[in-house]
């Protein structure tokens, strides 16, 4: 037993020719015993080396797929930014396009408020800010160089956009009162015109008689007379002129079947020789509305209007007053 665990080596004998001497080779127990556990470590270390460098390389094409994958979607995001950028341009460049069309809008909103209170004698207003110049559709040509859109031009019509619209909604607030102001006033006009005995009494534009000196019929001496004669027809209907209330009905000889209006602010109109009396005293009256028919009752010659106009109880020309037809008011 001891003779085995004191061997120290082990010979090997080479015998490369039956002439030749033997080669002995002395090789150590311990390298018996290492070389085959290097052998093996070598071995592992090349399974090892050769198994982190596929899995590196598995890795490394893992890495890749995702990489291009991210890729892939990052430039999806920047197009499809891109053309949300675009997109949002387009429509803040129409956002501009419409505030001009929108002031454009505003300025004639303005003259035809201002024509409103030309027309109802109201005065005209301070002028309107110049707006857009209406498109010529025969000069639609467009040219010049251009180039890429910048930050700092988004920006810059951004902020013209912005202030463009708040411009403008400063102008809606103002004209908003000022069509508020014309509102009232042209509801007072109106019911100021109501009350003005514009329009003629009858259907007949025939004046017998005008207004002023006149020869009288019955004396042939010359005589003032206070109103107009109007021939018509007996039975044509009469109009009231004016809004008002009726302040007398009668009959006489002089004066005949006759209807006396107050319009108020001192103004009264007198319808005489009527064949007959359509209202009551104390009725309110509107304009255009029938109140009696045409007759020759009283000192008359033949049928027609004696319309008489009276400011402050004072007979006045009723030709300053008469416009229009009850169609045309």
């Amino acid at each position: 037993m001891k003779a085995k665990l004191q061997l120290k080596h082990y010979t090997v004998m080479l015998i490369r020719d039956p002439r030749q001497s033997v080669l002995r080779l002395r090789i150590p127990v311990l390298a018996m015993v290492a070389v085959p556990l290097l052998f093996g470590a070598v071995c592992s270390w090349a399974y090892l080396s050769t198994y982190h460098a596929f899995s590196a390389k598995r890795t490394s094409h893992e890495l890749q797929t995702v990489l291009n994958e991210q890729t892939r979607i990052y430039e999806s995001n920047v197009s499809g930014r891109d053309t949300t950028i675009d997109h949002l341009q387009e429509e803040l460049l129409r956002l501009s396009q419409q505030a001009g069309e929108l002031d454009q809008r505003m300025e004639e909103i303005r003259k035809l408020e201002e024509e409103m209170q030309r027309l109802v004698g109201l005065g005209g207003g301070s002028g309107g800010q110049a707006g857009v110049l209406p498109k010529d559709e025969d000069s639609a040509g467009i040219g010049g160089s251009s180039r890429a859109v910048t930050d700092q031009d988004t920006d810059e019509l951004i902020a013209q956009t912005t202030e463009h619209y708040n411009t403008i909604f400063d102008s809606m607030e103002s004209l908003y009162t000022q069509l508020s102001e014309t509102k009232i006033r042209v509801v007072e006009q109106q019911l100021r015109l109501a009350h003005i005995p514009s329009i003629w009494p009858v259907e007949s534009r025939t004046i017998t008689s005008p207004f002023g000196m006149r020869r009288d019929p019955f004396t042939f001496s010359m005589v003032y007379h206070s109103g107009l004669d109007i021939g018509a027809k007996t039975g044509t209907p009469v109009h009231a002129t004016a809004d008002g209330k009726v302040s007398s009905t009668g009959n006489d000889s002089y004066h005949g079947n006759n209807i006396v209006i107050d319009h108020g602010n001192g103004l009264k109109t007198w319808f005489m020789h009527l064949s007959k009396i359509g209202v009551e005293k104390g009725e309110e009256i509107t304009k255009g509305q029938e109140i009696g028919l045409v007759g020759s009752t009283g000192r008359s010659t033949g049928p027609h209007l004696h319309y008489e106009v009276l400011k402050d109880n004072k007979s006045v020309d009723p030709n300053t007053y008469l416009k229009g037809t009850r169609k045309e008011e």
